[in-house]
């Protein structure tokens, strides 16, 4: 999947008043289908191991793994039906391995958690004012969450390492639409795992994001969203194009593993790129963005699966996790 920068132009309004109508639909938790065209990992896969599924009743999400005791996933899978509150820790189980079905998943039950202090006015804006600030729009919403368990760990879990702001994949100090270089990742997720399907995970590309500045905050007159990287099958007509991925509802917190980087839209042959073993993460899924409408092609209702998402940036959070995860 090749990526496209979000940026401001005559589609902006479009695609943000798609957003800002039926965004909340689509965070959804439970489960429905799995990652779209993608392949089931390996056994031994870093990126496999490092991923698991956060249940809360009948509702899914799946999950990072990171230090000895935590879990990454997105904010909303942490919050009541309604958005204004986080649940109860006790509600949450976490399962290792690569679906529900076998009876010896080692599971997690969780002690603590906490979500990004903005999230739930950031839903409540949304939500009660259709004139949202775009600060304050799903494209910029802090959708990241994280979670304390009891104990550590099970064996063959495998912690991710956390990107710093001067990173391999990121652009410094270019804030233009740009389509290079491309950063390839595998994205991994649970889509269908309340039914016990296993894991999958689909490579995918976007083109690289402008470094995290602190305190720059998003513009909509330009193409920098320090928060999230949005991930879009669209390409120049004249480059060839993989396959589509996509994301499904029960994919949102599902981690983005970096690969490599690139100047071609050929699919790389590259395993993920570790950092003293682990897995480097670059972002978490938030949630699917609705398709473009055009006036050949009306835009339809958001689909249980959508090619397009957004990914919440881990260079942007990595300080904020290190301090919560202090605190919890």
């Amino acid at each position: 999947m090749a990526g496209r920068r979000y940026q401001k132009s005559a589609a902006t309004p479009r695609v943000l008043a798609a957003l800002a109508g039926c965004l909340w639909a689509s965070l959804a938790v439970t489960g429905a289908g799995a990652i779209e065209n993608g392949v089931e990992p390996a056994a031994d896969d870093a990126g496999a191991r490092a991923t698991v599924i956060v249940t809360a009743g009948k509702g899914s999400c799946s999950g990072l793994v990171y230090g000895d005791s935590f879990i990454l996933t997105a904010g909303h899978c942490l919050l009541g039906r309604d958005f204004n509150a986080p649940i109860a820790p006790q509600a949450l189980t976490v399962t290792y391995g690569r679906s529900l079905h076998p009876a010896d998943a080692p599971t997690r039950q969780a002690t603590a958690l906490v979500v990004h202090e903005n999230l739930i006015s950031q839903f409540a804006a949304e939500v009660g004012d259709r004139n949202t600030a775009f600060e304050n729009m799903p494209v910029n919403a802090e959708d990241i969450g994280l979670i304390r368990i009891a104990g550590t760990h099970p064996p063959g879990a495998l912690g991710a390492a956390l990107p710093t702001i001067n990173n391999d994949y990121a652009v410094c100090c270019l804030a233009r639409e740009r389509a290079w270089p491309l950063v390839w990742m595998d994205v991994y997720g649970f889509g269908a795992a309340p039914k016990g399907e296993a894991l999958h995970k689909a490579r995918v590309s976007a083109a690289a994001p402008d470094m995290v500045r602190p305190g720059k905050e998003p513009n909509a007159d330009q193409p920098y969203l320090p928060r999230q990287l949005l991930v879009t099958p669209e390409a120049p007509v004249d480059a060839p194009r993989p396959h589509p991925g996509g994301v499904c509802s029960g994919d949102s917190g599902g981690p983005a593993f970096f690969v490599t980087t690139s100047r071609s839209y050929a699919l790389p042959d590259a395993p993920l790129k570790l950092v003293g073993g682990q897995p480097l993460a670059i972002g978490l899924v938030s949630h699917t963005v609705p398709p473009h409408a055009t006036a050949d092609a009306p835009a339809p209702d958001i689909p249980l699966c959508s090619p397009d998402f957004l990914l919440m940036r881990l260079d942007y959070y990595r300080d904020w996790i290190v301090a919560k995860a202090k605190q919890l």
